[in-house]
């Protein structure tokens, strides 16, 4: 009978343990990370896309919904919005989960740009010079920031790349 009582509570203090050991963080009260362990490859990923908000102190501006993981793409990541006034979406895809780094380096990206960036600049330059330019303007800010902060995500390996899409966008944009 004593054993069964310590195992009982072993398991008891392992769950509390447990259940510190994940920092429920919430700058709005939006979101907490789960204790529980996760069931699918899709909870992992929004998991990691929490604790790296945390980890990072990446802030989900108000205009923008908190990023969910959707598979796989062509990008590492992509805000949409549909009108100044709608909430903005962040879908997060399996190329930003190479490192911590660079999932926390695509977040920023994302969460600290593109969500905070004007729907009406893009359309209106989307009107003057067509899409491809209007994307270049929108995207050499966002890479500006990933390049500046290349130390605080430790993705040192990524610096060439970034500056590279950040001078091809620049080129883009010049050469309207």
């Amino acid at each position: 009978m004593l054993r069964i009582t310590i195992c009982v509570l072993l398991v008891i203090i392992y769950f509390i343990l447990l259940d510190k050991a994940f920092l429920n963080f919430s700058p709005n009260n939006s979101y907490a990370l789960s204790s529980l362990a996760p069931r699918n490859k899709e909870e992992f990923a929004n998991q990691l896309i929490l604790r790296t908000l945390d980890k990072y102190k990446i802030e989900v501006p108000s205009r923008c919904n908190i990023p969910t993981y959707s598979g796989v793409g062509t990008n590492r990541a992509i805000t949409t919005a549909y009108g100044y006034t709608e909430i903005r979406s962040v879908e997060v895809y399996d190329l930003a989960f190479i490192s911590s780094g660079v999932l926390a380096s695509t977040l920023a990206h994302e969460l600290e740009v593109h969500c905070k960036q004007s729907m009406f600049e893009y359309i209106f330059l989307k009107t003057l010079y067509g899409d491809k330019i209007a994307s270049a303007y929108l995207e050499i800010p966002a890479y500006s920031l990933e390049v500046q902060r290349i130390g605080r995500y430790n993705n040192i390996e990524q610096l060439d790349g970034l500056e590279a899409l950040k001078y091809e966008y620049l080129t883009t944009w010049s050469n309207r």
